[in-house]
């Protein structure tokens, strides 16, 4: 559970208030430990009525569906109803055949679609379409260049991705569907006398996790209590950026593909968007702290101007988590006594 959690590579933090281009507006907010908490329980697990196990890799709500990625080579995207347990519906194979998938990853795009990226191609999967089509087949777009190693993909509208891939230099990729130039975009924070350039800041330095919301691109720093939100159409910044804890995380460049630190500290481990609300997954905590388990996450909500509204305190590890549009209820994906990864349920109140 440990290597899940920390299979990171060796980076950092810096000591003073971090910046970012013209585009870019900061707000500095308080403390997380100024804004009001609430206590969450991690004690509903899930049971799923299916014919296979299935190991979930990642979870995605969607209404009265859970929607899960597994790690099975055969039905590798399966939707789940979330009242009985039952699997409603399966697709993607593991292999080389026609119409299967070498290394898939999923990313949901927008409500009810989701996409499968897979080297020199990516699918468009309805989830509707899908339950609803006994032979159903997802839209497939054929790329002149690879997403390989992918983080973060979107599909905004019918001519263009976006996508983070860790085997490349820059933040983000804009790339044209019907052929033409592929357009890095770059908005790293920086560190004051650090140069770090472009690959080891998206690979280590500024590693984030990546999600859509509508027109804007939720970015949740690990190493830093900063998210960015940013404008798809015009690539404008709304960075909100908590106090940054002095003397850790101190950037070390070793050469011009790695980077060290020392004494060092994790944020937000992984983040989703709704509606309504952004929420990331929050230790704040050093790396001794979080391999001794003796620090618990909070889930940390922020409105979707970047302001954050309440953090519920969580009495368990956790690596992914999904939040219905209402705001009551999480989904989260940890493990049992046996390391067996399993989703629970919590319900999250509401502040009094």
């Amino acid at each position: 559970m440990k290597t899940l959690i920390l299979s990171c590579l060796a980076i950092i933090l810096f000591s003073c208030a971090p910046k970012g281009d013209e585009n870019t507006v900061v707000t500095n907010l308080k403390s997380i430990e100024e804004y009001p908490a609430v206590e969450v329980s991690m004690q509903q697990p899930l049971v799923f009525k299916d014919s296979v196990i299935f190991s979930p890799k990642d979870i995605w709500v969607e209404d009265s569906l859970l929607v899960v990625k597994a790690q099975n080579e055969n039905g590798f995207l399966r939707i789940y109803s979330i009242n009985s347990g039952e699997l409603l519906g399966a697709y993607g194979v593991v292999g080389r055949g026609p119409g299967e998938y070498v290394f898939p990853d999923v990313f949901k795009n927008t409500k009810g679609e989701y996409l499968i990226s897979d080297h020199l191609r990516f699918s468009v999967v309805d989830i509707k379409q899908l339950l609803e089509q006994e032979n159903y087949k997802p839209q497939i777009h054929d790329l002149e260049q690879g997403v390989e190693a992918t983080n973060f993909l979107a599909m905004p509208n019918d001519n263009e991705i976006i996508f983070n891939a860790g085997n490349k230099d820059d933040q983000l990729y804009f790339m044209p569907l019907s052929g033409g130039e592929m357009v890095p975009y770059n908005n790293f924070p920086h560190i004051d006398g650090v140069k770090v350039n472009n690959f080891i800041a998206s690979s280590n330095v500024f590693r984030s996790s990546m999600v859509r919301g509508g027109d804007y691109i939720y970015a949740a720093y690990s190493y830093y209590p900063i998210i960015d939100i940013i404008s798809i159409a015009d690539k404008t910044v709304r960075r909100s950026m908590h106090p940054v804890r002095a003397g850790v995380n101190d950037v070390k460049i070793v050469d011009d593909l790695n980077a060290v630190m020392d004494n060092r500290y994790y944020y937000n481990m992984s983040s989703y968007v709704t509606n309504n609300a952004f929420y990331t997954l929050y230790y704040g905590a050093s790396e001794e702290d979080m391999d001794s388990l003796s620090v618990m996450p909070q889930l940390l909500k922020y409105n979707l101007n970047g302001e954050l509204v309440v953090r519920y305190k969580l009495d368990d590890l956790v690596l992914k988590f999904c939040v219905d549009d209402a705001g009551k209820t999480a989904y989260f994906l940890t493990f049992d006594e046996d390391y067996n990864a399993v989703v629970v349920r919590s319900d999250l109140p509401e502040i009094k």
